[in-house]
C-alpha cells in the first residue's frame, strides 16, 4: 500500500534543521519539498528517500522509482532501473515511473526516456535509426540529450517525430558478440506547462535495423495527478483486512460494496478518480453487510476507493462507472 500524507508548510532558516518522523516498518519513504520561489533555481526541490527500510524478507523495494529524484536541473542527471530478469532487448523506459497502476505524475515534472536496442539478427547492423513521436503534451523545445551508447545524429520532422541515426554503427549480432550487440539513447523533456489533471502522456518508438521492418517498443505512459493530500494508490488490494466486492461492476449510478466482516463504529467511504483526486467522502452505515452508494454526476471511468472506521483504514477496491 502507498499512502501520502497531508502537505504542510514550514520554513527552515540558515543553520536550522527539521526532523520528520515516520514509521518505517519496511516501507519506502519519500519526502520532498519546494524551496522559496526562484531560489536557488526556479524548479529546485529538496528530496530525500529510503527504499524499503529496514530490509526484511517481506520488504518490497523499488518504489522510489515511482517518484522524481530531482527536479530536472540541467546540471544533474539520474536514471534508475530495477534489477529484472529476462526482458525484450528493444524497449522504452520512462523515469520517474509514476505512482500506482496509472503512473501518476505531478504536472510540470520533467520526464527522462531511455530507448534500448539490440541486434538479435544473424549479421552485423550497419545503420540503426530510432524514430520517436513525441506526445503533444511535451515541450519539444526542452529536449536535452543525456547520453548514448554510440555516435549519432539527431533530427526532427514537422510531425513531432524525433529521430536518432546511428550511421556506421557496425553493431554485431547477439550470437557473434552478445555484450557488444546492445545500444541505447536517453533524453529528458519537460511537460507543457500546467497540464490538467487526468492528462495521459504516452510515448513509444520504432527501431529500424538497416532495411528491415521496424521493431515497435512498448508504450510508456504517465497520468497527470496530485501526489499528496487526498491521493491514494492501490498497490495490493488483496492484502486488505476486509474482503470487499462491488456489485454490480461496472455500473452506471448505483452499487453496493459487500464486506466480509463487521466494522467498528462510523464507516467512511472515500472514492478517488483515475488522477488520484478524491471525488467523494461519505459517512454511511452498513445494511446487512453491504454499503450502498451512488455515483451521480461522475464521469465514466475507473475509480478506486477505501473504507475506514474507528480502527482505521480497513480495505481498498476498484470499480468502473459506465
Amino acid at each position: 500500500m502507498k499512502t501520502c500524507y497531508e502537505p504542510t508548510t514550514f520554513q527552515i532558516n540558515a543553520g536550522e534543521n527539521l526532523r520528520v518522523a515516520r514509521l518505517s516498518e519496511g516501507n519506502t519513504i519519500h519526502l520532498q519539498t519546494a524551496q522559496v520561489e526562484n531560489y536557488p533555481f526556479a524548479d529546485s526541490l529538496i528530496i530525500v528517500g529510503a527504499d524499503g527500510c529496514p530490509q526484511t524478507s517481506s520488504t518490497t523495494a523499488g518504489l522510489l522509482d515511482d517518484f522524481t529524484i530531482q527536479s530536472g536541473l540541467m546540471s544533474i542527471f539520474e536514471f534508475c532501473e530495477d534489477n529484472i530478469g529476462s526482458f525484450d532487448p528493444n524497449d522504452k523506459q520512462g523515469f520517474p515511473e509514476g505512482v500506482g497502476e496509472d503512473h501518476i505524475l505531478e504536472a510540470n515534472t520533467s520526464i527522462k526516456y531511455k530507448i534500448r536496442f539490440q541486434n538479435t539478427g544473424t549479421d552485423t547492423a550497419f545503420t540503426v535509426v530510432i524514430r520517436d513521436t513525441i506526445s503533444e503534451h511535451l515541450d519539444l523545445s526542452t529536449i536535452q540529450i543525456l547520453g548514448a551508447s554510440h555516435p549519432y545524429e539527431v533530427g526532427f520532422t514537422p510531425y513531432r517525430e524525433l529521430s536518432f541515426t546511428f550511421d556506421d554503427i557496425l553493431l554485431p549480432d547477439s550470437t557473434t558478440n552478445e555484450p557488444a550487440s546492445h545500444g541505447f539513447i536517453q533524453y529528458q523533456i519537460r511537460q507543457n506547462a500546467d497540464l490538467p489533471l487526468g492528462t495521459v502522456i504516452e510515448n513509444r518508438a520504432g527501431i529500424y535495423f538497416d532495411f528491415n521492418d521496424p521493431i515497435i517498443t512498448n508504450t510508456v505512459f504517465h497520468t497527470i495527478g496530485e501526489i499528496g493530500g487526498d491521493f491514494v494508490s492501490i498497490a495490493n488490494p488483496s492484502s486488505s483486512s476486509v474482503q470487499l466486492k462491488v456489485v454490480p461492476n461496472p455500473f452506471r449510478e448505483n452499487a453496493f460494496i459487500e464486506i466480509g466482516q463487521e466494522l467498528d463504529g462510523a464507516v467512511f467511504l472515500e472514492i478517488f478518480d483515475i488522477a488520484g483526486k478524491r471525488v467523494s467522502l461519505v459517512d454511511i452505515s452498513p445494511e446487512g453487510g453491504r454499503l450502498y452508494f451512488k455515483m451521480d454526476g461522475q464521469a465514466p471511468g475507473i475509480y478506486t476507493f477505501r473504507i475506514s472506521d474507528n480502527i482505521g483504514i480497513r480495505g481498498y477496491g476498484k470499480f468502473v462507472v459506465r
